[in-house]
């Protein structure tokens, strides 16, 4: 597949992240089909919804080609919601997402995060398979936009590295 840089998100890679958003969402039936494009709003205030307030937004680039991106949302003093992880087409099946997940995770750790959650449209075998191979749990579906849903919900406890003393 080639090299795989992760990156902050810039506000320079706006245009390319909700081109990103739209090419992922076109090429999946199941998505697609639940879409309401007002939800991509936070996009066009990353700085402010994730970075400024206390999360963050990763990118992946491939010979320089954004290809990857995922959010890392405050919920909580202790919790931190997974969002808008997003692969290109032409990269999905070879580790991107897994490789973006992994590092929010650490960053959530870093930020001082316990656990985090998700969500997936329901029927999306392949974002479920994902986050239950990167260790969430289902916790099963709710409303969301005062729609009885369509979205499976996913949970993690984060582990912590400190060593105990003994």
């Amino acid at each position: 597949m080639g090299k795989l840089v992760l990156r902050e998100y810039a506000d320079r890679y706006k245009k390319e992240v909700i081109k990103l958003n739209k090419d992922a969402i076109s090429a999946s039936e199941i998505a697609s089909k639940s879409w309401n494009p007002q939800w991509e709003g936070e996009l066009h205030k990353i700085r402010s919804v994730y970075i400024g307030n206390g999360g963050a937004f990763l990118l992946a680039f491939k010979l320089d080609k954004l290809v990857g991106m995922g959010g890392l949302l405050r919920v909580d003093g202790a919790t931190a919601k997974v969002k808008w992880v997003r692969v290109h087409p032409d990269c999905q099946k070879q580790g991107v997402a897994m490789l973006i997940i992994g590092a929010l995770e650490k960053k959530a750790r870093s930020l001082g995060y316990k656990r985090l959650v998700a969500d997936a449209v329901r029927g999306n075998a392949a974002a479920e398979g994902m986050l239950m191979k990167s260790g969430f749990k289902s916790n099963g579906g709710k409303t969301f936009d005062g729609v009885v849903f369509l979205r499976k919900l996913f949970g993690k406890k984060l582990a912590s590295f400190e060593k105990k003393l003994g």
